[in-house]
């Protein structure tokens, strides 16, 4: 539910493409309360970008520096 909702608001997006830090592919992790299938709030807490080059290769995947996010909540 949250991600829909992150992926639908404009300041949810501006907060997320800020965070990427110009990443063409990136993952973002959140933090997410519910009860009963009801998102009550969410943050984001890091994005960190993907080397789309080697994401399938099975190759193990170097030390990438995580990218914070210092969102005030």
């Amino acid at each position: 539910m949250h991600t829909a909702e992150a992926a639908t608001h404009g300041k949810s997006l501006d907060l997320l493409t800020a965070s990427a830090r110009g990443a063409q592919s990136f993952e973002a992790l959140y933090d997410v309360y519910g009860m009963d299938r009801m998102n009550l709030d969410g943050h984001l807490l890091l994005t960190s970008k993907l080397d789309v080059a080697r994401i399938w290769t099975g190759e193990p995947a170097e030390a990438a520096a995580s990218l914070p996010v210092h969102a005030a909540r």
